[in-house]
């Protein structure tokens, strides 16, 4: 999909050097431009949503923030990283506000009290004897990645979440393990 911009004002900013023109006003002002960017750039890729020991800092075992217009809940255990979209599968409310952060052994739903296991498993469920199939929380791609420094450089690794819900892309390789030097 493109960009909510004039084609033709788009076209004369992409001209040589010394014949282009900046971008219309709307690229930097326009709320439609702005969500646009959030669901197409951001949360339609990969993106660093900070260093792994900054975001496991408290400590919690999980915390809600958003990539791009998509809330993510990432959850911690026993080194392990997962990342979910941020509701319930129940009636779909946010699991944890965005910017919170808490250290419980299982995510509750504040709504009707679905709980949920920090891999994303549904524990329980009020009102039912057992716990219905197939109602894990929707997960989203996640890795950590180092970058190609010495070791001792960096004292953290960075947590890169792909907000995007549909169908997973192949990465190529880029990021599914340490960076190399070319």
């Amino acid at each position: 999909m493109r960009a909510p911009l004039d084609t033709a004002a788009v076209s004369a900013a992409l001209r040589p050097h010394g014949e282009s023109v900046m971008l219309p006003a709307a690229a930097y002002t326009s709320d439609e431009v702005y969500a646009w960017e959030l669901r197409h750039m951001f949360a339609g890729g990969w993106t660093c949503v900070g260093r792994a020991d900054e975001l496991t800092a408290g400590p919690v075992t999980h915390r809600a923030l958003a990539v791009g217009d998509i809330g993510v809940l990432l959850t911690f255990s026993d080194g392990a990283l997962w990342a979910f979209a941020n509701v319930c599968r129940h009636r779909g409310h946010e699991l944890l506000p965005l910017g919170g952060a808490a250290q419980r052994r299982a995510v509750a739903c504040p709504y009707h009290g679905w709980g949920y296991r920090l891999d994303g498993t549904l524990l329980s469920a009020p009102g039912f004897d057992t716990p219905p199939e197939g109602l894990s929380l929707v997960e989203l791609p996640v890795t950590t990645w180092l970058p190609a420094d010495p070791p001792g450089a960096v004292r953290g690794l960075p947590a890169l979440v792909r907000g995007q819900l549909g169908p997973r892309r192949p990465l190529g390789g880029r990021l599914d393990g340490p960076a190399r030097r070319r």
